[in-house]
This record gives structure tokens, C-alpha cells and sequence, in this order.
């Protein structure tokens, strides 16, 4: 929840909601797998920090009570989230965060629809929805009397009671849309024509994809940890929109919103492959961290992706820029297959990667914005 690593020119917009709050990278080195074991002790550790995560989602972001940051984060809480102009990377920017949301948006109530520890119980997971009213101005924006509804995933790396570490992703461009600043038309929607001809072709002769080698582990977790890198590495590194048939179950059900036109079932995989392949040919998968939780039927990952728009993202020229942008993802696996998936990429990173969002058009933060019953607590 603080600041970021990353430094998009414009927005963390509002990103705002991210409060709590791919794929890819030049980097070919492993992914960071969690402690597949589970343990009695885990178990109860993993507890205690889901108690401590939700306290910070009751206490702080549904109440306003900034004092559980100071009780609850460490003073040096390493935190990979943009948030937006303004807000310092630091325990600070974290509190200052969400006294902008609650002047913003005064009813402002989050939910963790899923909220589960890693086998270890040292990280949690969490899966958030967010919903409010703008009745408040954000940052000196005045209101806009719209009802929001944003989704979030992330995670926090939890020590002897502290959340050290936070990883977070929203859906902002969803957020933007709400609000009233970004058009709903504004991003560019999904046509099969627009693909590459080497896309199109395989999805119109599936048989033109590699086929993707069966994975047999010595373990269901293992066995689910491996099926879930094939997904990604295979599918997005490897551009084979064949992983979607040989991967995934006939009823696969993807609950990410990918924009405009998308396809839903195996072909929101296929289509997603396509697109990211299409628009920047390079780009590269690196999973950061990969989570099996309990018996591993179910599998976290944290991503990042990099490459250079060298291809028409949506029918849109290349611009050449770079792109850097975060994922979460959370898959279901049964029988070998992936059968549900949830994930949130930084669209709007992207498309201010790419140059589509005008500079300077979020306001930055500064503490005499927010209502003053907060402007005490921040320091």
C-alpha cells in the first residue's frame, strides 16, 4: 500500500481505490515459489496475519482509523503499488491514501471476498471489492455524486506482527470509467482482424499451435504450481494460444474483465495471448511469485511485464514506447485443469505506457486536501 516501484507520468489516478490495493519481464530468472507445505504452525500464523489484514480493511479503510496503520505496518513496509502523484513512499503515503479515499468517498466500504495465507502463513492473499459514493472531493476534484465498484487483488508479507511487504493491483481504468473521467468508449475494443496474421491463424487452425508438454509432479501442489507457469509461460512468452484448449477445462469461466469485445471461456485466454503478442512481439513472462494455497487447488501469482510496442495494440499504431506493467492472478485448478481464474492487469499503466492519457491530468496529493479530521493523523 505505499507507493510503488514503478513511476507511470500520470496517474496512480486515482488509483486511488488501490488501496489495498501480465505478464512479464526480460528477466529469465525463477519465480520465488511459497511454502507448498502445510503446517500446524503455518496454519495458525497464516490466522493471525489474516486477522491483521482485516483489521486494516475494517478499522482503517471502512472507518477511517488511520491510528491501525501505525499499529499494524511496519515503519519501513516495502510496498510495489503505485498510487498516484504525490504520496510518499512510505508508511505516510499509505495513510494519506486512505484519507483522500474516505474525503473522497465517505461511505467508502471494502469487502475481502476471499482473504486466505500462504501455507506458511507469512503472506496473505486477498481478493477486495470496493464500492462507494463520490460525495466528497478527491484531492481538491470536486464531486461527482457516482456510485464506484472496483475489484483488487493483493498481498502482504507479514513478520513477528508487521506487514513488511504489500504487492497490490487494481482495476483503474473501471474506477476511471465510474467516476466520470475516463469515457466509456475511450480504450480501444477487441477485433479478431486486428491480431497479427500469425494469431489469426492459429485461431482459426487451432492444429497451427505447439502443443504443450503434460506435467506429472510427485505432488498435486507441484503438479498445479507447474500447470499454472505452462499458462502463462507457454501461452504468453511462448505466443501459443493452444495452451487455452490443452490447459484449461471446456467450462473454463474467467471472471477478468479484459475490455470491449473480449471473448469469454477458453477463447478470453486465447484472444488475451493475441493481443499482448500482436502489440508487443517481445514481451516476456516473469511470474515473481507463485503461491499454491493448501492442498494447491488453488494457485496466487505476482507478475510483472516488459516489452516495446513495436506492433497496433487494437487496431492503433505502434508508438515504440516501452511498457511495464503489474498482474495479479488467482487460478482454480481440478483434475489437472484450470477451471476458474480471476485477474487484474494495470490496463491503465499500460495505456499511459503507451502514451494515451494526457500528462498531468490527475491531481497529486498533499495532506491540506483531505478533510481535516485526518490532516492530524498524518505525519
Amino acid at each position: 500500500m505505499t507507493m510503488g516501484t514503478r513511476s507511470h507520468r500520470l496517474f496512480g489516478s486515482v488509483m486511488v481505490l488501490a488501496l489495498l490495493g501480465a505478464a512479464c519481464s526480460s528477466s529469465s530468472k525463477e519465480p520465488k515459489v511459497l511454502d507448498a507445505k502445510q503446517t500446524d504452525a503455518g496454519t495458525q500464523l497464516g490466522l493471525k496475519n489474516i486477522a491483521l489484514f482485516q483489521r486494516l480493511v475494517d478499522e482503517g479503510l471502512n472507518q477511517g482509523k488511520l491510528s491501525v496503520m501505525d499499529e499494524v505496518l511496519s515503519p519501513t513496509v516495502l510496498d510495489h503499488q503505485f498510487y498516484g502523484p504525490g504520496y510518499p513512499p512510505s508508511k505516510a503515503g499509505i495513510k494519506g491514501l486512505t484519507a483522500a479515499l474516505r474525503t473522497a468517498f465517505p461511505d467508502m466500504h471494502a469487502t475481502a471476498t476471499t482473504l486466505v495465507a500462504s501455507n506458511d502463513g507469512t503472506q496473505t492473499f486477498a481478493q477486495i471489492e470496493t464500492t462507494g459514493t463520490n460525495t466528497g472531493p478527491y484531492l481538491g476534484v470536486p464531486p461527482s455524486g457516482r456510485k464506484i465498484d472496483l475489484q483488487i487483488i493483493e498481498s502482504a508479507k507479514w513478520k513477528d506482527g508487521k506487514m513488511i511487504e504489500h504487492w497490490g493491483v487494481a482495476d483503474n481504468i473501471a474506477l476511471l470509467t465510474q467516476m466520470g473521467f475516463f469515457p466509456p468508449d475511450a480504450a480501444p475494443s477487441y477485433k479478431a482482424e486486428n491480431l497479427a496474421v500469425k494469431y489469426r491463424e492459429q485461431m482459426d487452425d487451432p492444429a497451427r499451435s505447439a502443443v504443450v508438454p503434460a506435467v506429472k509432479k510427485s505432488n498435486l501442489v507441484d503438479t498445479n504450481v507447474a500447470l499454472t507457469e505452462q499458462l502463462f509461460k507457454a501461452g504468453v512468452n511462448g505466443h501459443n494460444m493452444g495452451v487455452a484448449d490443452q490447459l484449461a477445462s471446456p467450462g473454463y469461466v474467467d471472471h477478468e474483465v479484459y475490455g470491449a469485445g473480449f471473448p469469454t471461456g477458453r477463447d478470453s485466454v486465447k484472444a488475451q495471448i493475441a493481443v499482448l503478442g500482436t502489440a508487443v512481439p517481445n514481451i516476456k513472462t516473469q511470474i515473481e511469485q507463485i503461491a499454491p494455497i493448501g492442498d494447491g487447488s488453488n494457485v496466487f501469482l505476482i507478475m510483472h511485464s516488459t516489452g516495446t510496442n513495436t506492433g497496433a495494440y487494437l487496431g492503433i499504431p505502434p508508438t515504440g514506447r516501452e511498457i511495464g506493467i503489474d498482474l495479479m492472478e488467482r487460478v482454480r485448478l481440478e483434475n489437472g485443469k484450470v477451471v476458474e481464474h480471476w485477474g487484474i492487469s494495470d490496463n491503465l499503466g499500460l495505456l499511459d505506457d503507451l502514451g494515451f492519457i494526457p500528462p498531468g491530468s490527475v491531481p497529486a496529493f498533499k495532506p491540506s486536501l483531505v478533510d481535516p479530521q485526518f490532516q492530524s493523523q498524518l505525519n
